[in-house]
C-alpha cells in the first residue's frame, strides 16, 4: 500500500512538475548551452570572448510545447496490473505513466488511449523484463508535421494472434476515420 501511495505521489509531482521544468529547465538549458559553445570557442578556437567575438544570447522558442515529432512509450503493468505506458524513470527501467507529454504532439495521446483500449480489448498483455512473459514492449509514434502523416510501431517480443492483429487494423482504420 505504502509503495502505491509513493509511486502516485512520485507521478502525480512528475506531472505537476512536467510544466514547470519545461518552462525553468528551458532557460537554464539555453543557458548552459551558450557557456557550452563559448567555452567551445575558446578551448577549441582559441578565441577570447570580447576581443575575437561577442557572445550573443541564445534565442528559445516562443512556446516550447508539442514540437517533438518522435516518442517512445514503453508499456507496461502496475502492481494492480493496469496497463501504464509513459517514460523510463532515469537511469532505471521504471515506468513513469504519462498520457499526455506536452513535448509531443497531441495526437499521441488519442493513440495511446485506443492502442491500451486494444490491449484490453485483445487481452494483449504488456511486456515484463523481469519475467519475460507477454507481448507489447513499446509503442513508438512518428509524426510528420509536413506531411500530416502519423506513423505508429508497436515493438512486441512475439507475432500478435491473428485475433488481435485485425482487432488493430479495426483500431487504425477507427482512427484514420476520426471516430
Amino acid at each position: 500500500m505504502r509503495n502505491r501511495l509513493e509511486r502516485r505521489r512520485l507521478t502525480l509531482r512528475a506531472a505537476a512538475l512536467c510544466i514547470v521544468l519545461v518552462l525553468l529547465c528551458g532557460c537554464a538549458q539555453l543557458k548552459y548551452k551558450q557557456k557550452l559553445v563559448s567555452d567551445n570557442l575558446q578551448r577549441i578556437g582559441g578565441l577570447t570572448e570580447g576581443i575575437d567575438y561577442e557572445m550573443c544570447d541564445i534565442l528559445g522558442m516562443d512556446t516550447p510545447f508539442r514540437y517533438r515529432n518522435k516518442a517512445q512509450y514503453p508499456v507496461g503493468e502496475d502492481k494492480d496490473g493496469n496497463i501504464i505506458m509513459g517514460f523510463y524513470a532515469g537511469h532505471t527501467h521504471s515506468i513513469i505513466p504519462c498520457d499526455d507529454c506536452l513535448l509531443g504532439d497531441e495526437n499521441n495521446s488519442v493513440i495511446l488511449t485506443a492502442v491500451r483500449q486494444w490491449m484490453k480489448d485483445y487481452r494483449v498483455r504488456a511486456y515484463n523484463e523481469n519475467i519475460h512473459k507477454g507481448t507489447l514492449r513499446h509503442i513508438l509514434i512518428r509524426t510528420g508535421f509536413h506531411t500530416d502523416e502519423i506513423m505508429v510501431c508497436l515493438v512486441t517480443k512475439k507475432m500478435l494472434r491473428k485475433e488481435a492483429a485485425d482487432g488493430l487494423v479495426r483500431v487504425i482504420e477507427r482512427l484514420n476515420s476520426g471516430k
